[in-house]
């Protein structure tokens, strides 16, 4: 027979509601999450010991810049360098914004026969405990056969956390650039 001191068990019980509660609001305040890479592949490639990538100029587009000097070096550590006559051109995008915005499908928003619309990236609601002001970021990595004229890669990565460095925008395009290597 087991003999169980009630005073015990609901001290047990208290404290048990105590630790999930304060569990559920630390989870709540994090505002970070990994970079998630979805991508599809259109066409199988042998992997190229060269891609052309449009380089940008500049000005407004120092973010970009940013980003293209991080799929350059992330190629160059697989062994691909980039040259204008590549065999794959790659175009690309990068962005960082308030993670309340999201990014809808626009054939999906336009058309009012879609029920429900194609969110892209889904836009993160402010949580009481955050932080600070949650960003995104949003990179797409598109490489085109130059030879056939079809889609060889197509793949788009996105984080979200309160700041984002060349370090996280070298880490995005580390993550597209291996999953593209491993999709061959």
């Amino acid at each position: 027979m087991i003999n169980r001191n009630p005073n015990n068990s609901k001290s047990f019980l208290k404290a048990h509601w105590m630790f999930a509660g304060s569990a559920t609001l630390l989870a709540s305040c994090a505002v970070s999450t990994p970079i998630e890479v979805h991508s599809i592949t259109a066409t199988a490639v042998d992997q190229p010991a060269q891609i052309a990538i449009a380089l940008s100029e500049g000005g407004d587009e120092a973010l970009k810049t940013r980003f293209a000097a991080a799929l350059i070096g992330s190629f160059a550590d697989r062994g691909i360098s980039v040259a204008e006559d590549g065999i794959l051109v790659a175009d690309y995008a990068l962005s960082i914004s308030p993670a309340e915005i999201g990014v809808q499908n626009a054939e999906a928003r336009d058309n009012p026969s879609t029920k429900q619309a194609e969110w892209i990236a889904l836009p993160r609601s402010p949580r009481r405990f955050d932080k600070c002001e949650a960003l995104s970021l949003r990179g797409t990595l598109f490489l085109l056969d130059r030879t056939t004229g079809t889609a060889a890669y197509r793949g788009r990565g996105h984080a979200t956390d309160c700041e984002f460095d060349d370090a996280a925008i070298r880490e995005l395009a580390d993550r597209l650039v291996a999953d593209f290597i491993v999709k061959q």
